[in-house]
């Protein structure tokens, strides 16, 4: 589709077109397969509320975003048309209850 600034390097430079083309569908398919590989562990956090990786005390570097507190209070902020809750107890308890209404409204 077309020029799209694809070898700003011009690592390619010279180099016949069928091996420039088969470039670029590498680099498509080796793209599309991070954009898989993140939804699935994005997927992965979002479902089971632990991060991949645990690096002690780190509270940005691959954490999920919602466990982050300044970035849970923006969110809340920007999304919340209530009060957000004070504690992690509610916040479950206000959570689960959610997700039971979103099952029972499946049934």
């Amino acid at each position: 589709p077309g020029d799209c600034f694809w070898d700003p390097l011009k690592i390619l430079e010279g180099a016949p077109d069928s091996m420039k083309r088969n470039m670029q569908e590498r680099e498509l398919f080796n793209g599309r397969v991070a954009m898989l590989a993140v939804a699935a562990f994005t997927w992965e956090e979002a479902i089971t509320h632990l991060p991949l990786v645990d690096v002690g005390d780190n509270q940005l570097l691959l954490e999920p975003a919602y466990q982050v507190p300044y970035i849970q209070e923006w969110l809340d902020n920007q999304f919340s048309p209530f009060d957000p809750p004070t504690d992690s107890t509610n916040l479950k308890m206000l959570m689960d209850e959610v997700l039971d209404t979103t099952l029972e409204s499946l049934e």
